[in-house]
């Protein structure tokens, strides 16, 4: 289910009977199909709304960490969960899909998101990540979200 323009999601679908109060943090893997680049895995967060049938199709949030450090700091010091479990609480259980990717590809590396002889970072960010959330899960497609992929 997609909103229309101008209307807020949260209008336009209603929580089902027996929706989780709150979402779920999965690792996953991320491979630089295009890039080539070695990434660690990564993380997404998948709010009440995403748990259920039917699903809206929810907005993408792309999180990068920073150097030195690894997705994982999103979960464990950045507390995503806690925070976006807050926002859907306060939103029918309608959150933003979380994803955190490996922009860096070790946790001293400095890549600096750029394609170089450091890694494919770039191509990385802006192909293969998109590439894989649009197709492992169900969203609002890229030209709604925001999230597009340049080459």
């Amino acid at each position: 289910m997609v909103a229309r323009p101008g209307q807020a999601l949260q209008r336009a679908w209603h929580p089902p009977h027996g929706m989780p109060g709150t979402g779920a943090v999965y690792q996953v893997n991320i491979p630089g199909v295009r890039s080539g680049f070695a990434a660690r895995p990564g993380y997404i967060y998948l709010p009440p709304a995403y748990l259920v049938r039917p699903r809206p199709q929810l907005p993408v949030l792309v999180l990068l960490g920073g150097q030195p450090g690894d997705p994982r700091a999103w979960v464990d010091s950045g507390q995503v969960q806690a925070v976006m479990d807050a926002f859907a609480s306060r939103h029918h259980g309608v959150a933003p899909v979380v994803v955190m990717a490996d922009d860096l590809g070790g946790y001293f590396a400095n890549p600096m998101c750029l394609n170089s002889r450091l890694g494919n970072v770039q191509t990385y960010l802006t192909v293969d990540v998109p590439d894989w959330i649009t197709s492992h899960l169900q969203v609002r497609p890229p030209a709604c979200s925001g999230l597009a992929a340049s080459e």
